[in-house]
């Protein structure tokens, strides 16, 4: 009864008395955050912001002073080097199963899978296609023992020219109105020593050699725009300098002048596209590298059709069956691997480049070939690629991204076949490269001789430029080269290429003269989730569906081809769609006319009736080309008149060497261009001026049959460069200006003293 009475008690005391127990427990929790709070460290004054700015200021008054005399007497370092050791190291064998881990970009850890680039659209094939017709002398390495017709021929004598008659005008005649050659010709009359280099106003156009010895005539190097070598004189392929160019080959055969006719090509693939549709593909998808998968062409071909008696829209699309076959329309007539087998082996050289290195590419852009005396810019360009050295189309600069790259190409060697054996039509010879080797090397590169030349025929980097001189085999991580390289983001890429008529390979699928022709290109780019060399393929489980199927069906394909030829097939490309066809073209004609000055007719009046008292006349140069020589033939007809034949036969033409510029006499020359001069217009004084003053005479025109029977029109100022340089104005005007200047009085030439002399196109 007691023990229940007190647990009663202590129930009511504990309900009596807890607000005191609370209140004690608090009071507790107060007096220890007092305490805590009392017992932290107050803020040290050494660390205020004076003594810390001042403790700063010390430590670097002590790291700038010399602590020299605290180290001169310590022991000189020395590193030691185990040469021994180092030396047995590098002899031993590495274990074939290491594996070295690729630097460069890290992979993509994206998940999407990754698709094919849709090029084979229309607007992602090659574009707006230029054709140019040519006939002119190349500079090729001959046979050794091969002689130079030109060594048979003798110099051209000196020029001699008549006193003509005292002029009726005082002023010199202006220069020609127009024309290539007008702006050469500026200022050639005012001074008796505007010679060729390296000659004097006493000379004539006559060269010194050594010990005085004169030399042959030479044309006027104004006149030479071609391709001009080592020891060739000066040309436009010395003068010109930015680029890729110059002589090469065996230096104990001299290179001698071949003809060449033949229809250049140029075009532009649509690199920029090509770079988005890439990006759209795979920028995004799993194992993304941007060093692989990026447009890198490999390959291209290019079709030709006959449109001679049809209309172009009636031509069928091309098939591949019927081109391998040989039969339909179109026919394979010239591709890359061709191209490069030609100019490797046979060229002399070829000419500086003219475009924007950034839109070249080493497969696509076929190097502008050993053209001699002629402008090769006629071809050597497209309308929408920059010259080098100006800015793109829109006016923005054009920028490069530099990628760094660090790649094992120790993959499996590998073989390529290109569909339709593309590169392979011109037979067994043509399927080999100079070397002996195939077409594409083991890891789908071309060869380093048929690219570069044996010679080293690509030049130097310093001339080619970023990705002219690596081209796109170079530029590539995977499957490609090593080191560092340029990617160049260009709008577009040059494609040039060639047709020759006769081509050192004898080309029987050449053009025909007198045919009419279109052309289509095709482009191979490297596939990107089947690239040429295996070891750089994108894994199977990365590809969508469609890309899947599609490389297990080429790989299955390709496995019977390894089988068959006993080395590793891979087809490891795509082909573009086909370019539009080109405009029509031909082969050019092996005659021509240069029109000069005209004088009209002259009348007169008698018992009020007009009379005729002398016909128009015309000063007219009918030309014919020389495949022997590779050289023009020409006749100068002068005062011709209506209805003059412009033949000659059995007389004596002064001949031009193209690699040399020498000036030779060909005994018992014709030349037949079957022409007749049929109208004449022009030579009419336009001006209303005193007769002490030179008159405006009108430009000459001249219409003609030529030898097909079609009607042909020469312009006398279109004509002036051609017409001057075909009956050497040059050279006799320096001659009448030296031999005019060596017969006045000391005190200079006095007016009416320089004796009269006119030439054509002036």
């Amino acid at each position: 009864m007691k023990g229940k009475m007190d647990g009663d008690a202590i129930k009511k005391f504990a309900i009596n008395h807890v607000e005191k127990l609370v209140l004690g427990l608090v009071v507790g929790v107060f007096g220890l955050l007092v305490y805590k709070g009392l017992s932290i460290e107050p803020f040290a004054e050494a660390k205020s912001p004076d003594n810390l700015t001042s403790t700063a200021s010390q430590v670097m008054t002590e790291l700038e002073s010399p602590h020299w005399e605290a180290i001169e007497n310590e022991e000189t370092r020395v590193a030691t080097v185990k040469y021994e050791k180092n030396v047995e190291l590098s002899r031993d064998s590495i274990d074939a199963g290491l594996q070295f881990k690729e630097k460069g970009f890290p992979k993509s850890r994206s998940k999407i899978k990754r698709r094919d680039p849709e090029i084979d659209a229309p607007e992602y094939a090659p574009q707006n296609i230029q054709l140019v017709s040519v006939l002119g002398a190349f500079s090729l390495n001959p046979p050794n023992g091969t002689p130079d017709p030109f060594e048979t021929l003798e110099d051209a004598p000196k020029m001699e020219v008549e006193e003509e008659k005292k002029p009726k005008r005082r002023k010199p005649r202006r220069a020609p109105r127009g024309g290539e050659g007008s702006a050469m010709y500026e200022g050639m009359m005012d001074s008796p020593e505007m010679m060729m280099p390296e000659m004097g106003a006493g000379e004539m156009g006559m060269g010194m050699g050594v010990g005085g010895a004169t030399m042959a005539r030479k044309l006027d190097p104004k006149y030479d725009r071609g391709f001009r070598g080592a020891g060739m004189g000066m040309g436009m392929g010395i003068e010109m300098g930015g680029g890729i160019g110059g002589q090469r080959g065996n230096t104990a055969q001299r290179p001698i002048a071949y003809t060449h006719q033949f229809i250049a090509g140029t075009a532009v693939m649509p690199n920029e596209l090509l770079n988005d549709a890439f990006q759209s593909a795979l920028g995004d998808a799993t194992g993304f590298d941007p060093r692989r998968d990026r447009p890198r062409y490999i390959a291209f071909r290019v079709i030709r059709a006959d449109v001679t008696n049809r209309e172009v829209d009636a031509l069928e699309e091309p098939d591949d069956a019927k081109i391998l076959a040989g039969e339909g329309d179109w026919v394979v007539t010239t591709s890359n691997n061709f191209m490069n087998n030609m100019y490797v082996k046979h060229w002399a050289g070829f000419a500086p480049e003219v475009i924007s290195p950034e839109y070249m590419d080493s497969v696509l852009t076929m190097p502008i070939p050993p053209l001699l005396i002629q402008d090769y810019m006629k071809f050597a360009v497209h309308p929408q690629v920059p010259l080098a050295g100006q800015k793109k189309r829109d006016g923005r600069e054009v920028t490069e991204e530099v990628v760094e790259e660090n790649v094992d190409i120790t993959g499996p060697a590998t073989g390529t076949r290109l569909d339709l054996n593309s590169l392979q039509n011109r037979g067994a010879g043509a399927r080999r490269g100079p070397g002996g080797m195939g077409s594409m090397g083991a890891e789908g590169m071309m060869d380093s001789e048929m690219m570069m030349g044996s010679e080293g025929m690509m030049g130097s980097e310093m001339m080619m430029g970023s990705e002219g001189m690596m081209g796109s085999e170079m530029m590539m991580g995977p499957g490609g080269m090593m080191g560092s390289t340029v990617v160049v983001a260009s709008e577009y890429k040059l494609i040039r290429f060639y047709d020759f008529r006769d081509s050192p390979r004898r080309n029987k699928f050449g053009p025909q003269p007198g045919r009419k022709y279109v052309y289509r290109i095709q482009v191979a780019i490297e596939d990107p989730n089947y690239p040429l060399n295996g070891r750089f393929a994108p894994p199977l489980k990365t590809l969508d569906a469609d890309a899947l199927e599609r490389i297990q069906k080429r790989t299955a394909e390709d496995a019977v081809l390894t089988k068959q030829q006993g080395s590793t097939y891979r087809t490891g490309y795509l082909w573009s769609a086909w370019s539009e066809p080109s405009p029509p073209a031909s082969l050019p004609e092996l005659s021509w006319f240069a029109g000069g000055l005209t004088k009209p007719e002259t009348t007169t009046t008698l018992e009020g009736k007009t009379f005729q008292k002398s016909p128009p006349t015309a000063d007219i140069v009918s030309v014919n080309w020389d495949w022997g020589f590779a050289t023009e033939r020409t006749a100068q007809f002068e005062a011709a008149t209506r209805g003059s034949i412009l033949d000659k036969t059995s007389f004596t033409d002064e001949i031009v060497n193209p690699s040399t510029l020498e000036i030779k006499q060909l005994e018992n020359a014709s030349v037949k261009s079957r022409g007749v001069l049929i109208d004449i217009a022009g030579g009419e004084n336009l001006a209303v001026l005193d007769d002490e003053e030179e008159p405006m005479l009108a430009p000459g025109k001249m219409l003609l049959f030529d030898e097909q029977g079609g009607l042909v029109v020469q312009h006398e100022i279109e004509d002036a460069f051609r017409f001057r340089r075909y009956t050497f104005a040059d050279e006799r005007e320096k001659l009448l200006k030296a031999k005019a200047a060596s017969t006045v009085p000391e005190m200079g030439m006095g007016e009416g003293a320089m004796p009269e002399f006119s030439f054509g196109g002036e």
